[in-house]
């Protein structure tokens, strides 16, 4: 039989606070973003001002952003290549017309987030090269962070909860503090 492993991939996508600091920023709590931003750098590559700037642009009324968007420069993405002809005339006809992140009752931009990055391609991608790879070398991955029991649960918590406070995956050092050693 193959060998079982445990794989961390989808614990950023499920555990990741990204969305605390737009939901700071639309709730008016701009001492606390300020100071999880301020920490930004300590759990993150990304920079304070990117955390920062992101919040402050969600809060822009979506007004404004159109109408920033028409008057700004801006030249459609060619379709690619590769793409049919009837394909590339729909691609004409939506693109920057439907906005795919628009979907779903969402209650905060965190959770929102949250489930954008689960069901994004991305994380599809990444599963398929680790599964293909696991399967060339005998070994079998399980994941436990996109069990959907636990994304529900992760999904159900108020940003408030999610706060990191200077500390990525805060959720997860939380459930494992009595098994693991303090850092």
């Amino acid at each position: 039989g193959a060998r079982v492993v445990l794989s961390g991939l989808g614990g950023d996508e499920l555990l990741f606070e990204r969305g605390v600091f737009r939901d700071l920023a639309a709730r008016g709590r701009w001492i606390r973003l300020a100071h999880e931003s301020s920490l930004a750098p300590n759990y993150s590559t990304r920079s304070r001002a990117f955390f920062l700037g992101d919040a402050l642009r969600s809060v822009v009324p979506a007004l404004l952003r159109r109408a920033y968007r028409r008057l700004r420069p801006h030249h459609a993405d060619p379709p690619p290549g590769w793409l049919g002809p009837q394909l590339r005339r729909l691609w004409a006809e939506t693109c920057g017309v439907v906005d795919p992140t628009a979907a779903g009752p969402w209650r905060s931009h965190t959770q929102r987030s949250t489930w954008e990055w689960l069901t994004g391609p991305n994380l599809g991608i990444r599963l398929e090269q680790q599964e293909l790879e696991a399967a060339h070398h005998g070994v079998e991955f399980r994941y436990p962070y996109l069990d959907h029991r636990l994304a529900r649960f992760v999904l159900s918590i108020p940003y408030e909860r999610r706060l990191p406070g200077g500390r990525m995956k805060r959720i997860r050092r939380d459930a494992m503090a009595a098994r693991l050693p303090p850092f």
